[in-house]
């Protein structure tokens, strides 16, 4: 059996876990594999309390739909529910690699935004996304 973790205990070593490895993974410019972490976590709301497996990934923007996208990278969460099938997914945070260490060095000192927002993906509220700029 798998124990699922309250969210506020598991995010900051989760985000602190992505930047251990951010400089070696994460590219300047151009595509990258996913830089990925997760976790089973406990999430708390005015349903109740869902587990599901947090998923936590830096990634490239595909640069044939817009040149300018060759630098961006950006954050996405995904969060895959244990009460039925499939995932629920987000982005958020968009920028080059040091916009993006930097959003990640101020989310581990005050993961609040981010918590809200998977929260709210956890809940059924995604976010609209277009699944053609990611690499």
């Amino acid at each position: 059996m798998h124990e699922f973790s309250p969210l506020t205990d598991v995010l900051p070593a989760l985000l602190e876990n992505l930047l251990a490895t951010y400089d070696e993974r994460v590219t300047e410019c151009g595509p990258f594999p996913d830089h990925s972490v997760s976790a089973r976590v406990a999430i708390e709301g005015m349903l109740g309390v869902r587990n599901v497996r947090l998923e936590i990934s830096v990634r490239s923007m595909n640069k044939e739909i817009n040149e300018a996208f060759q630098a961006q990278r950006f954050l996405a969460v995904r969060l895959h529910k244990t009460d039925g099938p499939g995932f629920v997914s987000a982005t958020c945070y968009h920028g080059t690699k040091e916009e993006l260490r930097i959003q990640l060095v101020a989310l581990i000192a005050n993961p609040a935004d981010l918590t809200e927002r998977i929260e709210q993906l956890a809940h059924g509220l995604p976010e609209e996304t277009n699944p053609d700029l990611w690499r």
